[in-house]
């Protein structure tokens, strides 16, 4: 089984095409070196395509997309992982005092998302071998956050 992660490095002045990075993770050791990339200072947050999961044909364009977004990254000592699929759109219940972040691309994690990054590790190890939502996390539905209502659809 395989994951393709992309991220980007965004230190000011830094020529896009030489920013954009892509790694095929394979094994536990290519999971702690994702992890260790994303910890470094001016690194984006990474998109994860999991290769053993259903695609879906694109109403728009007709072309096939994964069914599935999951993105991940590491602020200020907190692991914080996303994942949506057909029936989820959820972050963990992490630490009370993890901080809000709002990644490059416009995803927002809530204060108290960021878990430990061995827990990311070890999240990530899980969706690599069992391409579902990691079960070793205790997710929270965006519409179960506080503040916020669901919305019948």
């Amino acid at each position: 089984m395989t994951i393709t992660a992309r991220w980007a490095d965004l230190r000011p002045g830094t020529v896009t095409a030489q920013a954009e990075h892509e790694m095929t993770l394979s094994t536990s050791e290519d999971i702690r070196g994702l992890v260790e990339r994303l910890s470094a200072a001016h690194t984006s947050e990474a998109h994860l395509v999991h290769h053993d999961r259903p695609r879906k044909v694109s109403a728009f364009g007709g072309d096939s997309r994964p069914d599935h977004h999951v993105v991940v990254g590491v602020w200020q000592g907190f692991g914080y992982i996303e994942y949506t699929d057909p029936e989820h759109w959820s972050q963990p219940i992490g630490d009370p005092n993890s901080p809000e972040w709002h990644t490059s691309t416009g995803e927002h994690f809530r204060a108290g998302s960021g878990i430990p990054i061995t827990d990311l590790v070890n999240a990530l190890s899980e969706f690599l071998t069992n391409p579902q939502r990691p079960a070793c996390l205790t997710w929270r539905e965006h519409g179960d956050f506080p503040g916020q209502h669901r919305v019948a659809g």
